[in-house]
């Protein structure tokens, strides 16, 4: 919610502040950081996310790309796209 009405920091405080981050929560985290724009941390939260285990979806893909586009990581993007289509089974 805050990440749709501009306030991302929001978004980051809540998160940093979980006990335990849900699959929701790390999705709500990149996509808040996506669209503010700040790719580099979406990647890390993304990076993160795969550690604990959480596994990836469309709508973390798609954030991630975004984020990936908006800060110019088109050899991250590309690396990316490759474990989408694995991951969907294409």
């Amino acid at each position: 919610m805050f990440a749709r009405c501009g306030d991302p920091q929001s978004v980051m405080k809540v998160f940093d502040n979980m006990a335990r981050r849900d699959f929701s929560a790390w999705t709500a985290a990149i996509g808040a950081m996506a669209m503010q724009g700040n790719g580099e941390r979406a990647i890390e939260l993304f990076d993160d996310r795969l550690k604990q285990g959480v596994k990836p979806d469309e709508v973390v893909f798609v954030a991630v790309l975004t984020a990936c586009s908006h800060v110019g990581l088109l050899v991250f993007w590309i690396s990316l796209f490759f474990h989408l289509l694995v991951f969907l089974s294409f």
